[in-house]
């Protein structure tokens, strides 16, 4: 597990290739010991607790990539808006379940505003 320690998105696809599971700590200050809990579960084989969330902003795929939660085809993110892990299987709209699914980006679309 490659556990990273940033204040913002990094290019991280080295890190990303050479380690089986990936996990972004942030900066968690004196509660790094929460993820602690998390990596390392009780000695029955349980998790204390597991991940979920979805990512506020995309990851650049490239060193030089910049312009975040833009939808540049040219450019696509590797992690895009959205991206994560949740209880609630997107097919069913949220409904809660037992399994963790990878959620897809969120929709990001311009709207008009009305007309008076």
């Amino acid at each position: 597990v490659a556990v990273f320690l940033t204040g913002r998105p990094l290019f991280v696809t080295p890190a990303l290739d050479a380690s089986d599971a990936f996990v972004v700590a942030w900066l968690p200050g004196t509660e790094g010991e929460g993820l602690a809990d998390v990596l390392f579960r009780q000695t029955s084989g349980e998790a204390n607790a597991d991940f979920t969330g979805r990512l506020s902003f995309s990851w650049p795929r490239t060193p030089g990539q910049t312009g975040f939660n833009r939808h540049d085809r040219a450019q696509p993110p590797l992690f895009p808006y959205g991206f994560g892990l949740s209880y609630c299987n997107p097919a069913c709209n949220r409904t809660p379940s037992q399994a963790l699914w990878r959620t897809q980006p969120s929709s990001m679309s311009r709207r008009r505003p009305a007309s008076r």
